[in-house]
């Protein structure tokens, strides 16, 4: 007779998921954070990024293209 793999129980999630890194958890810390943009090419690790410079401020600079 041929033997059968044991069957598992389903797994169970007792807490909820963490949040993600650097994300932040309370109202508090969402107040103080600074925000962060994430573009799509910066995402994939494309080179694009390292020549952006994104000023929400209107800095030095911000009209001018890197």
């Amino acid at each position: 007779m041929a033997r059968t793999a044991p069957v598992e129980p389903p797994l169970r999630h007792s807490a909820p998921p963490s949040p993600a890194a650097g994300e932040p958890r309370t109202s508090v810390e969402a107040a103080v954070a600074p925000r962060r943009v994430l573009f799509a090419d910066e995402a994939l690790g494309l080179p694009l990024a390292q020549l952006r410079r994104y000023r929400p401020w209107g800095g030095p600079g911000a009209g001018k293209m890197a």
